[in-house]
């Protein structure tokens, strides 16, 4: 058993956007980012899973991954603990193990929200409460992006400068820097930077349950 994380996601409001699995297949294939072991996969019409490393790239994935399946908004459970038979050529699908109980459950307990929320599993309680405490706040924070605040934070994150991001999205770089001071993205990302050490704080040097 190794101590991994497992990612699972459904779309909100799935039935009202019957294009979603072939808009979603078409939008994750091939897409890797630090942190993901394995690509996101669709199943079950409108689920994605994939299993991620127990490290700091956490927090960022999932915001990216938000990000990715715009114009859809999804609901995200994180499961901490182990994959029982890790193999790095498989489908997550395709694997078993506590982290992907711990993800189900997270998932389960937000399953009638109709806000895009982010929900922790972990055997950990301690460690699944603190997440769970800040997720809520990191979350309601993002919801009240615009399409133009998320399309500027990704173009400057990528580029690292307000020049270069504005040179790409076509606009000025105070408007890209309008927009990121707007949706508070130096809160955003020193938060994320937080949890990614939190994440690896509590990495078990053991099988986690």
């Amino acid at each position: 058993m190794k101590p991994l994380i497992v990612v699972t996601a459904d779309v909100i409001d799935s039935r009202s956007h019957p294009e979603v699995a072939d808009v979603l297949r078409r939008k994750m294939q091939q897409w890797m980012q630090p942190g993901l072991l394995t690509p996101f996969s669709l199943a079950v019409g409108d689920e994605l899973q994939a299993v991620c490393e127990w490290s700091e790239a956490l927090p960022a994935l999932i915001r990216r991954l938000r990000w990715k399946c715009h114009p859809f908004q999804i609901r995200v459970g994180i499961g901490f603990g182990t994959v029982d038979d890790w193999r790095p050529d498989a489908a997550s699908w395709e694997m078993n193990g506590s982290a992907f109980y711990h993800a189900r459950d997270a998932l389960e307990a937000i399953s009638q929200s109709k806000q895009p929320l982010t929900r922790v599993g972990a055997g950990d309680e301690g460690f699944a409460l603190a997440l769970n405490t800040i997720y809520p706040l990191l979350d309601l924070l993002m919801s009240r992006w615009t399409f133009e605040q998320w399309e500027a934070i990704a173009a400057y994150e990528e580029l690292q400068t307000y020049e270069k991001a504005a040179g790409r999205l076509g606009i000025t770089r105070q408007n890209v820097q309008k927009r990121c001071y707007a949706a508070s993205w130096d809160l955003v990302q020193a938060t994320e930077e937080r949890l990614g050490r939190l994440i690896v704080m509590h990495r078990p040097t053991y099988n986690a349950p």
